[in-house]
C-alpha cells in the first residue's frame, strides 16, 4: 500500500508539472502567435533552435501567467480559503442548508465583491492621472482606495455581525481578520495590475476606456466565482481563472488602437522586438550585397569587406532569419550574415556600471 500510495503521489505531481508547463506554453505560444500574426511572418525554427523556442515560450508564458493569476485567481483563493470557509465568517458569506454551509454569491458580492470591484475600477481609471505625474496613480490607489475599500468591508461585516450573539471582543477580532484578508487580496491584485500596466506602457499611450471596463468586470467576476466554487471543486476554480486570463489577453489584442499598442507587441518590445527601437547592424560581405540588392543604402567599413546599416528596426530574431524594417519596408536576412548589432538609443546612465581601467 505504501508503494502504491507513493507511486500515485509521484504520478499526480508529474501530471501537475506537465499541466503547468502546458499552460505556460499555451499562454506564451498564444502571445507569440498574435505578435507574429501582426508582423505577417512565421519563424522557421530548426531542431537546433527548438529548445530555445520552447524556453522563450515558457518565459513569456510564465510571466503572463504569474501576473494574471495574481489578478484573477489569488484574490478569490484568499476569499475562499480564509473567509468563505472560515468558521466565524462563513455565517455572513454562506447559506446554511441542513448541516452544510454553501457559499452565497449574493453575500460574497455584497460584502467583498463590490468594494473589490470599486477599487479595481478606480485603479484602472487612475491611469488618466498619469499625465499629471507618473506616481499619482500609485499614490491615489494605495493611499486612498485601499483604506476606503477596507473601511467598506469593515462596515459591511459589522452590520451583519450585529445581528448575531458575538461579544464585543470576539466581533472585533472577526472584523479585523476579515479586513486584513480582504486588504491583502486587494494589494496582491493591485501589484499585478500595475505590473501589467508597466508591460503595456499604459501611461505612455491614451488609456482605452473599453479595455479598462472589460478588465474590471472580468477580474471581479473571476474572483467572485473562484471564491464560491474553489473549495468544493478546485479544477473548476482554476478553469474559471484561466478562462478569465485568456479573455483579457484576447480583449487586449482586439481592442488595441493600433498593433504596436497590443499587449503581445508591448511584451515582445521588452526583448527588443518592436517597430520603434532602432539598431545599427554590421553585415558580412554576403549581407552587404544582399542589402544593396534590395536598394538600401549601406556604409562601407574601411579595411573590411562588410558594411554597416543604421536606423534599422528588428521585428524578429527567432528562427533562421532576422526580420527587419527599414525605410517603410520589411525584409529578411539570414542571421549568419549579421555579425553584430547595436542599439542606437542605448542609455547607460541608469546602469550600475563599474569603473573601467581608464577611470582609476
Amino acid at each position: 500500500m505504501k508503494r502504491s500510495s507513493t507511486t500515485e503521489t509521484c504520478i499526480q505531481s508529474a501530471t501537475l508539472s506537465i499541466l503547468l508547463w502546458l499552460i505556460l506554453l499555451a499562454f506564451g505560444g498564444g502571445l507569440m502567435a498574435m505578435y507574429y500574426a501582426k508582423i505577417g511572418y512565421l519563424p522557421e525554427v530548426t531542431w537546433d533552435d527548438a529548445l530555445t523556442y520552447l524556453g522563450v515560450l515558457s518565459i513569456l508564458g510564465g510571466g503572463v501567467v504569474l501576473a494574471y493569476s495574481l489578478l484573477v485567481f489569488f484574490p478569490g483563493l484568499i476569499w475562499s480559503e480564509f473567509m468563505v470557509s472560515d468558521r466565524e465568517l462563513r455565517t455572513t458569506l454562506c447559506i446554511r442548508i441542513n448541516d452544510r454551509y454553501d457559499p452565497c454569491y449574493r453575500s460574497i458580492m455584497n460584502r467583498i465583491g463590490w468594494p473589490f470591484l470599486g477599487v479595481v475600477l478606480l485603479a484602472h481609471f487612475s491611469v488618466f492621472l498619469g499625465g499629471v505625474h507618473e506616481l499619482l496613480p500609485f499614490g491615489v490607489t494605495f493611499l486612498l482606495l485601499v483604506p476606503a475599500s477596507a473601511f467598506l468591508v469593515w462596515r459591511n461585516f459589522d452590520k451583519k455581525l450585529q445581528q448575531g450573539n458575538m461579544n464585543p471582543e470576539e466581533k472585533k477580532s472577526v472584523l479585523t481578520k476579515s479586513v486584513l484578508y480582504f486588504t491583502g487580496s486587494v494589494i496582491i491584485s493591485l501589484i499585478s495590475l500595475f505590473f501589467i500596466y508597466e508591460i503595456a506602457k499604459v501611461r505612455e499611450t491614451e488609456p482605452n476606456s473599453r479595455m479598462l471596463l472589460i478588465c474590471t468586470i472580468v477580474v471581479a467576476a473571476s474572483n467572485l466565482f473562484v471564491a464560491a466554487v474553489y473549495r468544493r471543486n478546485r479544477t473548476t476554480g482554476i478553469g474559471i481563472s484561466l478562462l478569465a486570463a485568456f479573455t483579457l489577453l484576447i480583449a487586449g489584442e482586439l481592442l488595441a488602437s493600433k498593433p504596436a499598442t497590443a499587449f503581445s507587441s508591448r511584451l515582445m518590445a521588452l526583448y527588443g522586438f518592436d517597430s520603434e527601437s532602432q539598431y545599427s547592424l554590421i553585415l558580412d560581405k554576403k549581407g552587404r550585397d544582399l542589402i544593396m540588392s534590395h536598394g538600401f543604402p549601406v556604409e562601407d567599413i574601411e579595411g573590411s569587406p562588410g558594411a554597416r546599416i543604421e536606423g534599422v528596426r528588428i521585428l524578429s530574431r527567432l528562427g533562421t532569419d532576422q526580420i527587419l524594417f527599414f525605410e517603410g519596408r520589411r525584409f529578411s536576412i539570414p542571421k549568419s550574415m549579421v555579425l553584430s548589432w547595436a542599439d542606437d538609443a542605448s542609455d547607460i546612465s541608469d546602469m550600475n556600471a563599474r569603473p573601467g581601467p581608464d577611470d582609476t
